[in-house]
């Protein structure tokens, strides 16, 4: 940052990160000799990588503090945010997420400083195992490196493969808010950084952009409660998802009658002998999805069944005689279907 000032350079928004001789790095990496630095703002995407990171950081420091038992898994970006599965032990409510965030704005209006501290992996090993963290134990054991590094904010620990900001003051918008069963974490527009990004209905989007249905299967749907089915009424109803439930109960007592009055009810069985039978030709016969281009012969005539179907302890031997590529070399294989 030094140098940005030093320069009297004046981005239109927040600079985030650098380019020096052309890798993404920190505001606080050192410049010793002469190197091409070009600023970042999160209008780049390797600035909005960082920023992303670093709000990631308050997010799991907040709910550290807040659920120390709990789990937090950032997974996968939904609606142009994204959806961080939350364990606590039990649903999350409303009011512990207006927590989180109200936790989140006391970390950054405090402008605690990142710091990536370096130091052999074992180290690192050690200090992540004494937490819990397990993911980042498996990770950094795998890696292959004899030294790495972690990151603290404030007394929490925590791995990111990058860069992250100076400190929490660096952030200056976000959201979180409830999302289904977990969380959405909310950032800045790319292209307009002073606002959020509009949260997406991408099933109804996907239908009206590429006329594409979104197929939603729900197993163990009779667990949904009646709020919960009753939500999904209208999206079925309109054709934005086809909803597939599957249930061990019976589904005219489980399932809410306006869903079973749109619905088709298949009722599936154990598989018979025969069924089995006709599973296994056409896995030896079949030259695409099966052992057809090894010319294989099936005997069914030495089927031995040990056990009842009924019980779910079916075992069957069956001799399958192949040529593979030659004929005069015949091999016997047994096929053991458990």
């Amino acid at each position: 940052m030094d140098i940005y000032y030093g320069f009297n350079l004046n981005f239109p928004y927040q600079v985030v990160s650098a380019k020096v001789n052309n890798r993404s790095e920190g505001l606080n990496f050192r410049v010793y000799n002469n190197k091409d630095v070009e600023f970042l703002d999160i209008r780049d995407s390797s600035g909005m990588r960082t920023y992303v990171r670093s709000l990631c950081f308050i997010l799991y420091k907040a709910v550290s503090e807040l659920f120390p038992e709990g789990k937090l898994f950032v997974e996968h970006p939904v609606s142009k945010g994204y959806f961080c599965n939350l364990r606590i032990g039990r649903p999350i409510e409303l009011e512990d997420v207006a927590a989180i965030k109200k936790r989140m704005q006391e970390i950054i209006a405090e402008n605690i400083p990142y710091h990536r501290v370096e130091c052999h992996t074992t180290e690192a090993v050690r200090i992540f195992s004494e937490r819990g963290m397990n993911d980042k134990v498996k990770l950094l054991e795998t890696s292959g490196s004899l030294y790495t590094y972690y990151y603290t904010l404030g007394d929490t620990v925590d791995y990111y493969y990058g860069n992250l900001l100076p400190s929490t003051g660096y952030i200056w918008l976000f959201d979180i808010v409830k999302y289904y069963d977990g969380l959405l974490l909310r950032i800045p527009n790319k292209e307009n950084p002073t606002v959020l990004e509009e949260v997406v209905k991408q099933a109804q989007n996907a239908l009206g952009m590429y006329g594409r249905k979104t197929i939603l299967f729900i197993d163990e749907i009779h667990r949904f409660n009646k709020g919960q089915q009753d939500y999904l009424l209208p999206f079925v109803e309109d054709g934005t998802i086809i909803l597939i439930g599957a249930t061990t109960e019976n589904p005219y007592f489980e399932v809410n009658p306006a869903l079973i009055s749109r619905s088709i009810i298949f009722e599936l069985h154990n598989l018979e002998k025969e069924d089995i039978k006709e599973l296994i030709k056409r896995a030896v016969s079949d030259p695409v999805r099966g052992m057809g281009s090894y010319h294989g012969k099936t005997g069914f005539d030495t089927f031995t069944h040990y056990k009842s179907i009924v019980d779910k302890k079916t075992w069957i031997d069956l001799p399958i005689r192949y040529r593979p590529y030659h004929n005069w070399k015949r091999k016997l294989l047994c096929l053991f279907l458990k």
